[in-house]
Protein backbone atom coordinates (compact mmCIF):
# COMPACT_ATOMS: atom_id res chain seq x y z
CA UNK A 1 0.00 0.00 0.00
CA UNK A 2 3.00 2.24 0.96
CA UNK A 3 4.75 1.81 -2.32
CA UNK A 4 1.12 2.34 -4.31
CA UNK A 5 1.04 -0.99 -5.42
CA UNK A 6 -1.97 -1.87 -3.30
CA UNK A 7 -5.63 -0.45 -4.04
CA UNK A 8 -6.55 -0.71 -0.36
CA UNK A 9 -6.09 -2.98 2.95
CA UNK A 10 -7.58 -3.70 6.24
CA UNK A 11 -5.68 -3.36 8.99
CA UNK A 12 -4.71 -1.84 12.10
CA UNK A 13 -5.09 2.05 12.34
CA UNK A 14 -1.86 2.81 13.63
CA UNK A 15 -0.36 2.51 10.35
CA UNK A 16 -2.20 5.21 8.98
CA UNK A 17 1.28 7.28 10.42
CA UNK A 18 3.49 5.18 8.68
CA UNK A 19 1.09 5.96 4.51
CA UNK A 20 1.56 9.77 5.61
CA UNK A 21 5.30 9.32 6.17
CA UNK A 22 6.95 10.62 2.86
CA UNK A 23 9.84 8.96 4.23
CA UNK A 24 8.62 5.24 3.88
CA UNK A 25 5.34 5.92 1.39
CA UNK A 26 4.46 7.17 -1.84
CA UNK A 27 1.27 7.51 -1.18
CA UNK A 28 1.13 10.54 1.24
CA UNK A 29 -2.18 12.66 1.27
CA UNK A 30 -3.84 10.06 -1.21
CA UNK A 31 -5.60 7.91 0.91
CA UNK A 32 -7.85 7.83 3.89
CA UNK A 33 -9.12 6.01 6.63
CA UNK A 34 -12.72 4.28 5.74
CA UNK A 35 -14.64 1.49 7.16
CA UNK A 36 -15.54 -1.84 5.78
CA UNK A 37 -18.53 -1.41 3.41
CA UNK A 38 -21.45 -2.88 5.01
CA UNK A 39 -25.07 -2.98 5.23
CA UNK A 40 -25.37 0.07 6.89
CA UNK A 41 -23.18 3.02 4.56
CA UNK A 42 -23.01 5.62 7.64
CA UNK A 43 -21.09 2.76 9.77
CA UNK A 44 -19.98 0.37 7.42
CA UNK A 45 -19.02 -3.45 8.86
CA UNK A 46 -15.79 -2.49 10.23
CA UNK A 47 -14.68 -4.86 13.55
CA UNK A 48 -12.84 -3.29 16.24
CA UNK A 49 -10.72 -5.17 18.17
CA UNK A 50 -8.70 -4.30 21.21
CA UNK A 51 -5.46 -4.97 23.54
CA UNK A 52 -5.68 -4.53 27.38
CA UNK A 53 -3.99 -4.36 30.30
CA UNK A 54 -4.42 -6.88 33.14
CA UNK A 55 -2.62 -7.49 36.35
CA UNK A 56 -2.49 -11.56 36.89
CA UNK A 57 -3.61 -12.97 40.27
CA UNK A 58 0.01 -14.02 40.51
CA UNK A 59 1.64 -10.80 40.29
CA UNK A 60 3.86 -10.31 42.88
CA UNK A 61 3.99 -6.88 42.98
CA UNK A 62 0.12 -5.81 41.55
CA UNK A 63 0.79 -2.09 43.37
CA UNK A 64 3.53 -1.15 40.67
CA UNK A 65 1.60 -2.90 38.15
CA UNK A 66 -1.27 -0.89 38.70
CA UNK A 67 1.06 2.28 39.13
CA UNK A 68 2.27 1.26 35.42
CA UNK A 69 -1.14 0.83 34.09
CA UNK A 70 -2.11 4.13 35.45
CA UNK A 71 0.91 5.99 33.85
CA UNK A 72 1.10 4.46 30.34
CA UNK A 73 -2.69 5.07 30.34
CA UNK A 74 -2.55 8.75 31.79
CA UNK A 75 -3.51 11.62 29.65
CA UNK A 76 -0.29 12.81 29.16
CA UNK A 77 1.38 9.51 28.11
CA UNK A 78 -1.55 8.22 25.70
CA UNK A 79 -1.18 11.76 24.15
CA UNK A 80 2.21 11.49 23.24
CA UNK A 81 1.80 7.83 22.28
CA UNK A 82 -0.78 9.14 19.95
CA UNK A 83 1.43 12.16 18.91
CA UNK A 84 3.80 9.78 17.90
CA UNK A 85 1.22 7.48 15.61
CA UNK A 86 0.37 5.33 17.76
CA UNK A 87 -3.76 4.27 18.74
CA UNK A 88 -5.01 6.66 20.74
CA UNK A 89 -6.60 4.43 23.46
CA UNK A 90 -8.80 7.34 25.32
CA UNK A 91 -11.36 8.63 23.98
CA UNK A 92 -10.53 12.50 25.08
CA UNK A 93 -6.97 11.85 22.56
CA UNK A 94 -8.97 11.88 20.18
CA UNK A 95 -10.48 15.04 20.49
CA UNK A 96 -7.42 16.54 21.48
CA UNK A 97 -6.67 19.81 19.77
CA UNK A 98 -2.88 19.43 18.69
CA UNK A 99 -3.37 15.41 17.97
CA UNK A 100 -6.62 16.24 15.63
CA UNK A 101 -3.89 19.41 14.37
CA UNK A 102 -0.89 16.56 13.44
CA UNK A 103 -3.91 13.86 12.75
CA UNK A 104 -6.67 15.32 10.90
CA UNK A 105 -8.25 11.48 10.27
CA UNK A 106 -8.61 11.55 14.02
CA UNK A 107 -12.62 12.51 14.41
CA UNK A 108 -13.18 10.07 11.43
CA UNK A 109 -11.71 7.42 13.22
CA UNK A 110 -13.02 7.97 16.44
CA UNK A 111 -16.09 7.77 14.64
CA UNK A 112 -15.06 4.29 12.92
CA UNK A 113 -14.42 2.87 16.20
CA UNK A 114 -17.28 4.23 17.69
CA UNK A 115 -19.39 2.78 14.98
CA UNK A 116 -17.72 -0.56 14.86
CA UNK A 117 -18.54 -4.32 15.88
CA UNK A 118 -17.02 -5.94 18.23
CA UNK A 119 -14.24 -8.32 17.63
CA UNK A 120 -15.23 -11.80 18.67
CA UNK A 121 -13.07 -12.18 22.26
CA UNK A 122 -12.24 -15.73 23.33
CA UNK A 123 -9.70 -18.60 24.18
CA UNK A 124 -8.84 -18.39 20.18
CA UNK A 125 -9.35 -15.26 18.74
CA UNK A 126 -5.64 -15.09 17.17
CA UNK A 127 -6.45 -17.94 15.49
CA UNK A 128 -9.66 -16.81 14.19
CA UNK A 129 -8.04 -13.80 12.96
CA UNK A 130 -5.60 -15.70 11.37
CA UNK A 131 -8.72 -17.66 9.47
CA UNK A 132 -10.13 -14.45 8.94
CA UNK A 133 -7.49 -12.83 7.13
CA UNK A 134 -6.07 -15.57 5.05
CA UNK A 135 -9.71 -16.36 3.90
CA UNK A 136 -10.17 -12.56 3.23
CA UNK A 137 -6.82 -12.58 0.81
CA UNK A 138 -7.84 -15.21 -0.67
CA UNK A 139 -11.30 -13.49 -1.80
CA UNK A 140 -9.24 -10.25 -2.53
CA UNK A 141 -6.82 -12.27 -4.78
CA UNK A 142 -9.95 -13.60 -6.76
CA UNK A 143 -8.55 -17.27 -5.55
CA UNK A 144 -11.80 -18.29 -3.79
CA UNK A 145 -15.17 -16.74 -4.24
CA UNK A 146 -16.11 -14.21 -1.51
CA UNK A 147 -18.87 -16.70 -0.41
CA UNK A 148 -16.69 -20.16 0.15
CA UNK A 149 -13.93 -17.54 2.12
CA UNK A 150 -16.98 -16.79 4.41
CA UNK A 151 -18.42 -20.23 4.54
CA UNK A 152 -15.15 -21.24 5.50
CA UNK A 153 -14.61 -18.11 7.82
CA UNK A 154 -17.44 -19.72 9.50
CA UNK A 155 -16.75 -22.91 9.73
CA UNK A 156 -13.65 -22.43 11.12
CA UNK A 157 -15.04 -20.41 14.10
CA UNK A 158 -17.61 -22.53 14.88
CA UNK A 159 -14.96 -25.51 15.17
CA UNK A 160 -13.13 -22.99 17.49
CA UNK A 161 -16.16 -22.11 19.67
CA UNK A 162 -16.81 -25.41 20.17
CA UNK A 163 -12.80 -26.32 21.10
CA UNK A 164 -13.67 -23.74 23.39
CA UNK A 165 -16.73 -24.24 24.91
CA UNK A 166 -18.67 -22.33 23.46
CA UNK A 167 -20.68 -24.04 21.46
CA UNK A 168 -21.68 -27.80 21.31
Amino acid sequence: MAQGKAYSYITYNFFRAAIDDPAKSSVVGKVEIMPVPGPNPETGASLNGAWGWAIPKSSPNPDAAWTFIKWVESHETAKKRALQGGSPTRSDIFDDPEVNAKYPYAQALKKMLLTSHNFPVFTYTPQLVEVLGRELSLAVAGEKKSADALATVETEFIELAKKDGKLK
